[in-house]
């Protein structure tokens, strides 16, 4: 029988069954917990689950808090450029057809995949897109195979929604330090981020983190920002434009909480990263 499970029933919601893998209010973080404290209400307490279960509670911390902060700002990529992408700026079909000339579309496997992906599987993580111009592609192109590392040109990627490149990076910190690397050595190339589902990982350098595609959808829902939303909460989707401001982001943070609390218990410092990380191998 699970611990939270005593002979009046769950100590969380009060059921009595349907727990065979765990409690609803557990999963999306609505238990009182018997006094134990949510680190959703303040920065200062302790989630017991975290404390007891997951690898880095101040890392995970902060980057709740990020992205949170990312939720509630006008401008999800604060320290880009102003400077648009205006080869970008018209239909997307025009766009593609524009970059496909000059440079086909490729995709850049790297075999030895079980380092750095989760299950090496590449399309579990946090991914970066950059929004670079035509006369860019090739120098960018160039680079990147240098660098190394799992990305793809367009083949899928929507060119109006900034995604003329896009990088599998696999955990945070990785993320973060080859979107570091990316942001100060091809700065003259980027422009400003185009999708507003996604957040700012360093200068001209947006992205999301998705999980496995049994839970996971491909894309953020709603108002939601920096992570895809679970399968279950797809339905916000629909008859969303007919919500209040107010009920969109209601709906959206609720469905970035369960989502955010489902990667973090799953994925650990893989979705959250490490607040030990250094020299991050790419």
């Amino acid at each position: 029988m699970p611990d939270y499970i005593n002979e009046h029933g769950c100590i969380y919601c009060g059921e009595s069954s349907g727990h065979l893998a765990t409690c609803p209010r557990v999963l999306t973080n609505e238990y009182k917990g018997e006094g134990k404290a949510d680190i959703r209400k303040s920065s200062t307490e302790v989630d017991w689950r975290m404390a007891e279960k997951r690898e880095d509670t101040e890392a995970e911390t902060a980057y709740y808090q990020s992205l949170i902060a990312a939720h509630e700002t006008v401008d999800p990529f604060p320290t880009s450029t102003s400077h648009t992408n205006e080869d970008a700026n018209t239909n997307n079909d025009i766009a593609q057809q524009r970059y496909t000339e000059y440079m086909p579309p490729y995709k850049q496997n790297i075999h030895d995949t079980e380092k750095n992906y989760w299950n090496g599987d590449v399309n579990i993580g946090h991914k970066l897109h950059l929004n670079v111009p035509v006369t860019s592609i090739h120098d960018v192109a160039e680079y990147l195979k240098r660098l190394n590392i799992e990305h793809k040109y367009l083949s899928g990627g929507d060119v109006t929604d900034g995604k003329v490149f896009t990088i599998y990076c696999g955990s945070k910190d990785r993320a973060d330090a080859v979107a570091t690397q990316i942001s100060a050595d091809l700065h003259p190339h980027l422009r400003r981020p185009a999708n507003t589902s996604e957040v700012e990982y360093a200068p001209n350098v947006s992205g999301r983190f998705m999980g496995s595609q049994k839970e996971w959808g491909q894309y953020p829902v709603g108002k939601m920002r920096g992570i895809a939303a679970l399968t279950e909460d797809r339905q916000l989707l629909f008859g969303y434009k007919v919500l209040s401001e107010q009920d969109k982001q209601r709906k959206s943070k609720e469905a970035f909480k369960r989502s955010f609390d489902r990667a973090a218990e799953i994925y650990g410092t893989y979705f959250y990263g490490s607040t030990k990380a250094e020299n991050i191998d790419q």
